[in-house]
């Protein structure tokens, strides 16, 4: 059974088979919806924070003016601290922007609160605990067990 509203633009040609092993036949249809377009490719930037090697940083950070002659004032020192390790970050750790295409259409219906769901669900999953093992203590608060059907 295919049910549509009568004024839906979604009214499908329908046929049918009589050939069938069974009391029941089977009903074909083509559906002609045109899937959403996706998304316009996006800039995202960051930084590689792990690939920072500690200790060329610090011999950097301690031959600045930050540390050699450090401003007097709160203010000349905020912006000499803003100033220094920003141009650090940069020479370690420098900003990288990428162009990023989706694969595939968003899902509009795949809520914050869904995917908090997956993801205790993906949790117990791989822990074996039973929901009320894993939701003791502090993570109790966040969600609400009833037992009684």
């Amino acid at each position: 059974m295919v049910i549509t509203s009568s004024n839906c633009s979604l009214a499908p040609p329908l046929s049918s088979s009589h050939c069938s092993p069974s009391d029941h036949f089977p009903v074909f249809t083509t559906l002609s919806i045109n899937p959403a377009p996706l998304p316009p490719p996006t800039l995202h930037s960051f930084r590689q924070f792990h690939r920072i090697n500690i200790s060329s940083f610090l011999t950097d950070l301690k031959s600045s003016r930050l540390i050699t002659h450090p401003p007097i004032s709160l203010g000349s020192l905020l912006i000499a601290y803003n100033t220094i390790i920003s141009s650090l970050l940069d020479k370690h750790a420098p900003v990288i922007t990428k162009l990023t295409r989706r694969q595939s259409p968003s899902n509009p219906w795949f809520t914050p609160a869904l995917r908090a769901l997956d993801l205790l669900s993906n949790m117990l999953k791989t822990s074996g605990n039973t929901p009320t093992q894993l939701l003791t203590g502090p993570v109790s608060s966040l969600f609400e067990i009833s037992t009684t059907p």
